[in-house]
């Protein structure tokens, strides 16, 4: 009995082996076929708002060091999207809102702002476009200048809002803190900043100049 005992002990003890080692097996073959494209697809079907990247973003650095891509949905209107994980390029060439990003392992979530690549398993190009043909965006649309409020009155009509209530609105003159130079400013990422033009003046005062023109607009 006590010999029965000890190959049934044995045989348990091997058993249990057995099974760690076919465990840790299927973990290491289960890894090695499973690429990060399938766990794209696989994360694509669980949620219907996710979808394959088509082409390729435009990547953008915030202040605080963190990278974002500009990518654009079936209307055409552009969304700032997340990396996640947290994603850090590794080449040193890569230029904020003028590199590009593409990667077909890539999985857009348009509705909560989201990117999803693991740069550790997904390959991913990048590549640099001129300033001229960014997005069709020329440049002359960065870079800092300057603005002029015209605020115009007729005899039988006029803006609602005062010069003074104009400039704050566009130049934060009187303390509006997001007036329309900073939303420029924050949307470009420093790309674009306006000013208000000129010197206060008889006829400029705070970036707004009065025009008053000897019509009725409503005829």
């Amino acid at each position: 009995r006590k010999r029965e005992s000890s190959i049934n002990r044995k045989i348990y003890i091997l058993s249990r082996i057995m099974f760690i080692l076919i465990y840790v097996g299927m973990a290491t073959i289960q890894s090695k076929i499973i690429t990060p494209k399938m766990r794209s697809i696989f994360f694509i079907t669980a949620s219907s708002h996710v979808s394959e990247m088509a082409e390729a973003c435009l990547l953008l650095l915030t202040s605080e060091g963190e990278w974002r891509c500009m990518a654009f949905n079936d209307e055409g209107i552009a969304t700032i999207l997340s990396f996640s994980p947290m994603w850090f390029p590794q080449d040193s060439n890569v230029l904020s809102a003028k590199t590009k990003f593409f990667s077909s392992a890539a999985g857009l979530d348009l509705e909560n702002n989201i990117i999803s690549f693991d740069q550790d398993h997904g390959n991913y190009t990048l590549y640099n476009i001129d300033e001229e043909s960014r997005l069709g965006i020329s440049s002359k649309a960065t870079g800092h200048k300057t603005a002029l409020i015209v605020r115009v009155t007729t005899n039988d009509a006029r803006v609602t809002f005062s010069g003074d209530e104009l400039s704050n609105k566009w130049f934060g003159t009187f303390g509006d803190e997001r007036n329309m130079s900073s939303q420029f400013n924050e949307c470009s990422y420093g790309k674009l900043r306006i000013q208000r033009c000129c010197p206060n003046t008889s006829l400029v005062s705070n970036g707004v100049v009065e025009v008053k023109l000897n019509m009725n607009a409503r005829q």
